[in-house]
């Protein structure tokens, strides 16, 4: 389904939390060969710009991987270079509140990495400020941006009916546990 990513040095996979970047990052290392390395938690990054420097070190120390950073979504365009392909997660507004709510989440550090980068930025939920500024600066700034709907991902062999997902919390993504050895950044 995404052999088409294999050419490229890295694939990054972003956009708003609980938009599918996660599950989307993994079918591409799945159908590319290409090393997948999530997000994760990183404990040891305490501001937004630290964790843009921390990607622009695993970028630059890495070869064939597929990055799912949602978190980086601020600066993904810095990262558009021929080599690289950089793809935006859609999923229905709604469908995104409702995994929030589910596990939890909230938008609070995000929301300040747009502060006057969006217009109606303090009324938009982050999911629409993040597409916002993707659509106004940022794919145009790319070599190779894709936008890929979470909706089309159930045609992926890795791909878990909702109905099978009860009791999932976040980043669960995978019955069979065939990722134990991704790497967490």
């Amino acid at each position: 389904m995404f052999e088409q990513f294999s050419e490229f040095k890295h694939v990054l996979v972003t956009g708003p939390q609980r938009s599918g970047t996660t599950i989307c990052a993994k079918m591409i290392a799945v159908d590319t060969g290409h090393k997948f390395m999530a997000e994760g938690h990183m404990s040891h990054v305490d501001s937004n710009v630290e964790e843009l420097y921390e990607l622009i070190r695993i970028v630059s120390e890495t070869n064939k991987a597929v990055i799912q950073c949602p978190i980086q979504c601020r600066w993904i365009h810095l990262f558009g270079d021929d080599t690289t392909a950089i793809v935006m997660m859609r999923r229905k507004l709604d469908d995104i509140k409702a995994s929030e709510k589910r596990v939890g989440w909230g938008d609070g550090r995000q929301r300040i990495m747009y502060k006057g980068l969006v217009t109606n930025y303090g009324s938009m939920h982050i999911a629409l400020v993040k597409w916002a500024y993707w659509e106004r600066h940022q794919r145009r700034l790319i070599k190779h941006p894709f936008e890929i709907h979470y909706e089309s991902l159930c045609d992926h062999s890795l791909w878990v009916a909702p109905k099978d997902r009860d009791n999932w919390g976040p980043r669960r993504i995978d019955v069979t546990d065939k990722f134990h050895d991704e790497i967490w950044i």
